[in-house]
């Protein structure tokens, strides 16, 4: 029984999408003028594309690739500015626009960039093709650290950990602990490498938690809006070793490195 406040999902084919939403009573506003944050690769051709139907403006903080956007985009508005500015913002009428687009989360600030830092380790889920740690390794992790405290402030107590009910032995956790350490030292190994090339240490270390993560764009030189292609030979090579590393797993690879496995 559907009721008030039900969320429901319809498969449908794209052309049907708009006959049945009239169907329910929903009618879709046309989108005439739209704000794009970031002029980088994707918010040129997101702006080529849709200019010569609706108003678009741009928001893009570096000066010289206002310059080029304005060269090649005819019908858009080029704004020198800082998207996260919110002031800047309600000048432009931004309770008046239709659509809001941002293709640069480095225009976001620096709190919401370490979160994504953060969360590039989390990965998928242990199923999954992912990188990263995994939410349950993680998971586990603040399990035994809120333990510990429990240790501390009761030291007689008898605790323990369970995942779905069943009670994890001291052999599981300090594997989650050594994993977890692993890829702590992967990342900085590699990342002290990849700065040795020339790089900032902010380009470095989210390079490579972005290939060892398998997650895609990085920070700073690397961010959505760009690309690896000005990264050295050396630093491609360690990049591509940490995407090996993140998607085969770090025991996968690195027992390659170690002389007793190539050992009769």
């Amino acid at each position: 029984i559907i009721k008030e406040g039900d969320i429901i999902y319809m498969p449908l084919k794209r052309d049907e999408v708009e006959d049945v939403a009239q169907a329910l009573g929903i009618f879709s506003k046309p989108v005439r003028k739209v704000i794009i944050v970031g002029g980088g690769r994707i918010g040129y051709y997101i702006a080529k594309f849709i200019e010569h139907k609706v108003d678009v403006k741009i928001i893009e903080r570096e000066e010289e690739r206002c310059k080029n956007l304005s060269r090649f985009l005819k019908k858009s508005l080029i704004l020198h500015a800082d998207g996260a500015d919110k002031q800047l913002l309600i000048e432009e009428n931004i309770k008046d626009m239709d659509a809001y687009i941002t293709v640069d989360y480095t225009q976001w600030g620096s709190f919401p960039q370490l979160i994504l830092l953060f969360l590039m380790f989390f990965g998928g889920m242990v199923g999954s093709t992912a990188g990263g740690i995994k939410q349950l390794r993680m998971c586990l992790i603040f399990k035994q650290i809120y333990k510990q405290f429990i240790q501390l402030i009761h030291p007689r107590a008898i605790t323990s950990i369970k995942l779905n009910d069943k009670i994890l032995t001291q052999d599981i956790l300090e594997s989650i602990w050594v994993f977890g350490f692993l890829a702590l030292v992967v990342w900085m190994v590699a990342s002290l490498i990849v700065s040795a090339t020339g790089l900032d240490i902010v380009t470095s270390i989210s390079t490579v938690a972005s290939t060892l993560n398998n997650v895609g764009p990085a920070l700073a030189k690397a961010g959505p809006a760009e690309n690896y292609a000005f990264i050295s030979p050396l630093g491609k090579w360690i990049l591509t070793f940490c995407m090996l590393i993140g998607r085969l797993e770090y025991y996968t690879v690195l027992i390659l490195l170690i002389p007793n496995f190539w050992r009769k």
